[in-house]
């Protein structure tokens, strides 16, 4: 049996795919397989596939006669994973050299659950940056989870052991947003997860999601784990929400829905008022359409410059 099962969703990825199955096959890490789970594709991705495979014998295609989304697929991978240990990769992102290695190792020096590395993120505009997130630099439970929000991505920055997985339940298919939270909240619920800060995927940022979209995701997921939340104290309780409602905010300014930005941000702010003076002058510039930014820093400027002065007199 092969020691890692590498788990690659796929849905009409036909252009996509090989760049992700090479990112696996160019590892320095032999002992695995590459389970993919094409999941209804109506493009040519399970030819590419099949010709991918033909070149390549740790290639086991796994196929939904009809698209079921990435929790579906996600969990048939978990099914038929042989591997002690699992890895997922989206089918549009890749990993550098080193990543199996380099999380492997950490996980045979630690008594862990599940190791995540970091991203360099592309973004629509093709800039790329490192996302240096907060689990990082604090330990991963699901409370700073819930109140930090999720940016461990199970799309391509975990290493984990299968038993652990599996006993987490599988991912829900029945949420529209927010299925890996979901499962994280149980994952970390029995089980340590430690992070490395080096980057070894390369994601791929999508446009952002429709707001409303989120808003009401947001609230179910909310519904369906109040059992959960209400765990918390009510200080945590009321960090939650907060950063659900700033997701909601983030993603009706991406879509230029200033009254969507301005009710999400507000309930976000209430909830959570200690926020940095950026925040709130973010707010009042979008809501009074205005510029604030620019005269605070110059006049910033000119009062450093007069400190200065006085300073060299």
């Amino acid at each position: 049996m092969p020691e890692i099962s590498v788990i690659i969703p796929c849905y009409n990825r036909a252009a996509l795919i090989g760049r992700a199955v090479e990112s696996v096959r160019a590892q320095n890490f032999a002992d695995l397989e590459i389970v993919i789970v094409d999941d209804g594709s109506k493009d040519d991705s399970v030819a590419v596939i099949e010709r991918l495979a033909a070149d390549e014998p740790r290639i086991r295609l796994v196929r939904h006669p009809r698209n079921r989304g990435e929790a579906a697929a996600r969990n048939t991978g978990m099914r038929e994973a042989r591997g002690r240990l699992i890895a997922f990769l989206d089918s549009d992102d890749s990993w550098l050299e080193g990543k199996l290695e380099r999380t492997y190792k950490a996980m045979a020096d630690s008594n862990v659950a599940a190791v995540v590395t970091g991203n360099i993120v592309v973004m629509p505009d093709g800039d790329r940056v490192y996302d240096d997130a907060w689990h990082f630099h604090e330990p991963i439970t699901v409370r700073t989870l819930l109140v930090k929000g999720c940016s461990i991505g199970l799309g391509g920055n975990v290493l984990m052991r299968r038993d652990a997985a599996l006993a987490a339940g599988p991912f829900d298919e029945t949420l529209k947003l927010y299925v890996d939270v979901d499962w994280l909240c149980r994952f970390l619920d029995g089980h340590r997860m430690i992070a490395i800060n080096e980057p070894y995927t390369i994601y791929y940022k999508a446009p952002l999601r429709d707001g409303d979209a989120v808003a009401a995701a947001a609230e179910a997921f909310q519904a369906k784990n109040a059992a959960l939340i209400r765990r918390f104290s009510p200080r945590d309780r009321r960090l939650i929400r907060a950063q659900f409602h700033e997701n909601v905010a983030v993603c009706h300014k991406a879509s230029g829905n200033r009254g969507g930005f301005l009710r999400a941000s507000c309930k976000s702010l209430m909830a959570r008022p200690l926020r940095r003076p950026g925040v709130y002058v973010e707010v009042i510039e979008i809501a009074l359409g205005l510029n604030l930014r620019r005269p605070i820093l110059q006049l910033m400027g000119r009062g450093r410059k007069s400190a200065s002065r006085e300073q060299a007199s």
